[in-house]
């Protein structure tokens, strides 16, 4: 199935017409009027592909008009002049493959159209970043290019994506560094979101950079932007790229839109952007989706091969007891336990004390157990109330474990 939204950008009433063709003999078209941004069609793209519940692809054209209907605005000499901003015409074509509801068809992708529909998980904000694009189906490489291009913008610095930035003169803000009518935009979105301005909030931010995105603020410009590589790339085309620092360029021309390549530091951008994808590539989320220790850039790993993964907590049933003076469950070196940080080992396969990666969380070897053998890893999921029925939830898993060197 394949439907078509019109977005006419009539000075400032936005104008979308919805057309499904027939589907097993019933034909639904309908016109709606909608004010306000291209978020609204983010808004109905997401709604028809929900109600269908299939997977698909989106095909956007962006072009811009020039009338003659705009007010006159004054000139730097008081006069009236005709002036026009240009008015967006934005066609979007989504085509559709399965229906839940008619076959029995896994979701091939969930729509990334959908504002809001990101639940972002990881223990930084790079790493929640991360994993949020490549859901939304970027590739790694990608993914690392944006980033790079986030953590110099926002100042984060080489370790950190910093959310309450401002730019010096005060008109960049967010992590984006979104400006001028961008960031009119953002600063409508974080209301609309009841989190207002300033704030922390990773998912919000991550969620309106995701709607620009997908609503057509991808520029697609070229050498002749004064960039020393060819730039002039398609979102999808983008998505795509298997190379980090070419993708830095792409994302810093055609998204945060630098004037020219010397002043957009791009060395640093791409610097950041290659240590971000070091330290994630390859990495899946955590299965219980908590925070924990992150390998960190110029860390290395060795594959230690696949390991059956089971959790365990506090409680007696799965500790048996074993606590210090103040009562906290500890493993067989005598530690503290702690969440997302210890792990019980065959000592004969990954000796105490080693440190290793699984799904994106760096563990410690710390204790032991009768059942654990071989490349079988007990996950300790912490000791309130909750744990030990986490630990059932998550049953048994099995993932690649690398150690860390």
């Amino acid at each position: 199935m394949v439907f078509v939204l019109r977005h006419e950008g009539l000075h400032q009433q936005l104008q979308v017409a919805v057309v499904l063709p027939e589907l097993l003999g019933a034909r639904v078209q309908g016109e709606l009027d909608v004010v306000d941004t291209e978020g609204d069609v983010n808004v109905l793209v997401g709604g028809v592909v929900g109600i269908f519940n299939g997977s698909h692809d989106v095909e956007k054209n962006v072009t811009v008009t020039y009338c003659g209907g705009c007010p006159s605005r004054k000139n730097a000499d008081g006069e009236d002049e005709y002036y026009c901003p240009g008015h967006r015409h934005l066609d979007v074509t989504v085509t559709t493959y399965y229906f839940d509801k008619l076959f029995s068809c896994a979701l091939k992708q969930t729509c990334a159209l959908d504002p809001l529909s990101s639940t972002l998980v990881g223990s930084n904000n790079i790493e929640k970043v991360w994993f949020g694009l490549i859901n939304a189906g970027y590739s790694e490489e990608a993914a690392a290019g944006a980033i790079g291009n986030l953590m110099w913008e926002s100042g984060g610095g080489p370790n950190d994506i910093a959310l309450n930035a401002v730019e010096d003169n005060g008109e960049g803000v967010g992590m984006c560094q979104w400006s001028y009518d961008r960031k009119t935009a953002f600063l409508q979105f974080c209301n609309q979101q009841g989190v207002g301005w300033p704030n922390n909030d990773i998912t919000v931010q991550f969620n309106f950079m995701l709607q620009e995105l997908q609503g057509g603020d991808w520029m697609y410009v070229g050498h002749d932007y004064g960039y020393s590589k060819n730039t002039r790339k398609s979102l999808e085309e983008f998505k795509k790229m298997t190379d980090v620092e070419y993708a830095a360029y792409v994302f810093c021309a055609n998204f945060e839109r630098c004037a020219k390549e010397p002043l957009a530091h791009m060395a640093e951008r791409v610097q950041y952007a290659q240590n971000v994808y070091a330290s994630y590539h390859g990495r899946s989320q955590s299965a219980g989706g908590g925070t924990g220790e992150t390998l960190q850039p110029g860390q290395k790993t060795v594959s230690l091969g696949n390991f059956m993964l089971t959790y365990y907590c506090g409680c007696y049933e799965c500790n048996e007891g074993y606590n210090d003076a103040q009562g906290r469950p500890v493993g067989s070196l005598g530690n503290p336990l702690q969440k997302n940080h210890s792990i019980a080992v065959d000592p004969s396969v990954i000796p105490y004390g080693s440190k290793v990666l699984i799904n994106g969380i760096v563990y410690t070897a710390e204790d032991c157990g009768g059942a654990i053998k071989g490349n079988h890893i007990d996950i300790y999921m912490g000791n309130d109330a909750n744990s030990h029925a986490e630990c059932n939830r998550l049953g048994v898993n099995y993932a690649e474990v690398f150690l860390v060197k």
